[in-house]
């Protein structure tokens, strides 16, 4: 499998197919039988290398969104900011702009994660994990794994279009995977399946 740069590559499958699998294979938290991974001509998995999935200078988002219970919507996604630019003007404008994309702002831009639905949650994680880009982030690619699988699916697939254009200015490879192929063929430039354990290319 190869993701280039700027490139979306939607993986489906049904549930135990083995997307989640794949996701933590690339993200460094699976350990693969067999394979190399690589990452812009850098070995992150091979039978003698495994990088540890905290200097993979990958963004992973999943369905379970983590978000500090004690921060407001607004300082949860400011949290994906480079640490220089969280105080800073152009850090506040991208915050402010990643609200406006995934319909964060007033008044939920002070609510808590607790106080928020799910799909809420998982909108704000995702505003968080692109937050940085363009502002020296080290993101080098973006596995989503799922990640508004708790959105109604009209709404999740207008967000994600809004992401993957954000995303797009820059030249990251993004791997999404779902279990709703229909989305896939919406959101992906280059469309696979998961079939018995095997990507099946469409």
């Amino acid at each position: 499998m190869t993701v280039g740069p700027g490139q979306v590559l939607g993986v489906s499958g049904p549930s135990a197919s083995g997307k989640t699998t794949l996701v933590g294979i690339l993200a460094g938290t699976i350990d693969p039988d067999a394979g190399s991974v690589q990452l812009s001509d850098v070995t992150l998995t091979d039978d003698d290398v495994l990088v540890e999935t905290d200097h993979r200078n990958l963004m992973v988002v999943q369905q379970d969104a983590v978000l500090d219970r004690n921060h407001n919507v607004a300082a949860n996604i400011a949290y994906g900011l480079p640490k220089d630019k969280r105080r800073r003007h152009v850090g506040a404008r991208r915050v402010a702009m990643m609200m406006d994309l995934f319909e964060l702002a007033t008044p939920l831009a002070d609510s808590r994660p607790q106080e928020l639905s799910a799909g809420e949650r998982q909108r704000v994680s995702m505003a968080r994990a692109i937050v940085g880009f363009g502002l020296g982030g080290p993101e080098a690619a973006v596995l989503l794994d799922e990640p508004l699988s708790a959105v109604e699916v009209g709404t999740r697939v207008r967000l994600l279009q809004a992401a993957f254009a954000d995303i797009g200015a820059y030249p990251i490879p993004v791997l999404l995977v779902s279990h709703d192929a229909d989305e896939i063929a919406a959101l992906a430039g280059r469309r696979a399946a998961l079939v018995e354990g095997r990507l099946v290319y469409a």
